[in-house]
C-alpha cells in the first residue's frame, strides 16, 4: 500500500497545476478527493496533502466523502512523522 501511495504522491505533484483548474469547476462547498479507489473488495477515499502537520480543513473534503459515503475508507497522507486517526479517517504520514 505504502508503495501505492508514493506513487501517487509522484503523480500528484505532476499534476497540480491541472487539479488547481479543475477545482474551479467543481460545486461551490463541496470539495473534491484527490483519488478514489473502487472495486469489488475496495471503496476508499485518498487525500493527499504536502505538508508536515494536519489542520482541520485538511481532513474537511475526507469528512464531506464520509457523509455522502459511509461505506469507504478515508485516508489522509501526509508528509508528518505520526500515524493518527481523526473523526474515523486515518492519517499516515509517507
Amino acid at each position: 500500500m505504502l508503495e501505492v501511495v508514493h506513487s501517487l504522491l509522484e503523480e500528484k505533484r505532476g499534476l497540480q497545476h491541472k487539479k488547481t483548474e479543475e477545482s474551479r469547476s467543481r460545486s461551490a462547498g463541496r470539495p473534491g478527493i484527490d483519488f478514489v479507489v473502487y472495486g469489488k473488495d475496495v471503496f476508499s477515499a485518498i487525500e493527499v496533502k504536502n505538508t508536515a502537520s494536519v489542520r482541520p480543513e485538511d481532513i474537511r473534503p475526507l469528512k464531506i466523502f464520509g457523509t455522502d459515503y459511509p461505506e469507504a475508507k478515508r485516508t489522509l497522507v501526509y508528509r508528518g512523522k505520526e500515524q493518527l486517526r481523526r473523526d474515523g479517517i486515518l492519517i499516515v504520514p509517507c
